[in-house]
């Protein structure tokens, strides 16, 4: 059973094809074979997390081995931005706003 998010035994991204073709880069063709949009395509839209952990840090770790440098930012998700809750000084301004409708009205 093929799930949807996963590649098909012989494409490229296939964890088998694209793990081999990793460990046989040189220095000459990894930009071109795995620092490009389609590789970063696949691990940011496609790829499930578990892939998308997996061919970050291979990559990464290869990189590095060649003496490549793969930017910590390329293929990386963003992370969610937590909103800042609002302050409780919120709640003393109507209370300041009363008192001052209050003593206008005296």
């Amino acid at each position: 059973m093929a799930y949807g998010l996963a590649a098909t035994k012989n494409s490229a991204f296939a964890r088998p094809v694209f793990l081999k073709k990793l460990s046989q880069a040189t220095k000459d063709n990894f930009a071109a074979d795995f620092m490009n949009s389609a590789t970063e395509n696949y691990i940011l839209n496609e790829a499930g997390s578990r892939i998308y952990n997996t061919y970050r840090k291979q990559i990464a770790r290869k990189g590095k081995e060649l003496g490549v440098s793969v930017p910590s930012s390329w293929a990386r998700k963003p992370f969610p931005v937590k909103e800042p809750e609002p302050e409780e000084g919120g709640e003393e301004e109507p209370a300041a706003e009363e008192a001052a409708e209050e003593s206008a009205a005296e």
